[in-house]
This record gives structure tokens, sequence and C-alpha cells, in this order.
């Protein structure tokens, strides 16, 4: 893996989501704020984690940790629980690369400037079809929405960093997708 970027008081989280079954997804996200630490930023991102960003996965897949790494180039990764892990509220079963792809907007046009975190382990009664239902992607959003709210209200920004520009933009807007898409390389990993 290529060494990550220097971006001024941007943190790396990878949000770790296990299944009773022992599969694995990781999905990163970015926040930013100065004068901070890695352990202070996994306290109050995982603080603001709502149990409706995960609405569409299935009871056997639980959020259970995040790795938080500042994009320093020197400091350490801080990984650990979240405390109380939350699990879907959906049925217990799931396709393993179906996903749900929350994507995420900034102000700058193009795409270093755009993000999206494929939700795993999802229900297939919530997405017949390939087609996820209106009530669970309306409360999926409304999630997302709220988490990027409450950062906010904590004082760190959600960002989309660009690792090519090494540079990190602002979300200013969350939208989940009624398509469901996969991840190819989580395919790969369940042979």
């Amino acid at each position: 893996m290529p060494a990550l970027p220097v971006i001024t008081n941007t943190y790396r989280c990878a949000i770790l989501v296990r299944t009773a079954g022992g599969q694995t997804a990781i999905n990163v996200i970015h926040v930013r704020k100065a004068a901070t630490t890695a352990p202070a930023i996994h306290a109050a991102v995982t603080a603001e984690l709502d149990a409706p960003m995960y609405q569409l996965m299935s009871s056997l897949a639980t959020v259970t940790s995040m790795a938080v790494t500042p994009l320093d180039g020197s400091s350490a990764t801080y990984d650990a629980g979240l405390g109380a892990a939350f699990s879907g509220p959906q049925n217990p079963v799931f396709i393993p690369a179906l996903s749900v792809i929350v994507k995420f907007s900034t102000a700058s046009r193009g795409r270093s400037y755009r993000g999206r975190f494929f939700m795993p382990f999802i229900d297939p009664s919530a997405a017949p079809d390939g087609i996820v239902g209106g009530a669970g992607v309306v409360a999926c959003q409304a999630g997302w929405a709220d988490f990027l709210t409450d950062l906010s209200a904590a004082g760190i920004e959600f960002v989309v960093a660009s690792y090519k520009h090494a540079t990190a933009a602002a979300v200013t807007a969350v939208a989940c997708e009624s398509v469901a898409g996969t991840q190819r390389r989580r395919q790969g990993r369940l042979r």
C-alpha cells in the first residue's frame, strides 16, 4: 500500500463492520480538526455514529471498531472499539457484496472531491431487484445527514480527502442511493 499523504489537521477513520460468521468490511471516512489528537477524534466521531446510518444492514453485522490515523506523516494509528457497538436492525441474512452507496458531495467539482461509503451486509429483502426500499433509504440518509450536522456542532469538519492532490474538501451534502451497488474488492475476499 502506498504511503498516506500529509494533509494538515486531517484524520483517516477506518470503520470496521464484522459479521457473526467472521466476514469483515472496512469503510474509510475523513474528518478535520485543528489542535487535537487521534484518541480525541476517535471519541468524538464514535459519539456521533448513529444506528440510523446503518438502517439497511443485517442484524448479523456489527460495527465494532474504528482506527484513526492522523494524516501528518508521522503519528501512529489509534485503534479502539466503539464502546457500545451496534448491529443492523434488518433480518439475519445478507448478500456479502451487496452495498448501499452513500455519496458525499463537496463544493468542488471532479472525482477527487467526491466521496462514498459502501454500506455493507445489506439484507436482501431491503433491496429486492437491486433497488433499496424507500423508507430504508430515507432513514439511512437522515442518519448520515444527522451525523454531518452533529460533527459540525462538535467542531469537527467531515471532509473528502484526495490522496492524489493531498487536499481535503468539506462535505456539503450526503445522499443515500436507491440503487444497490457492489464493492469489487470486497467480493474478491469472499472466495
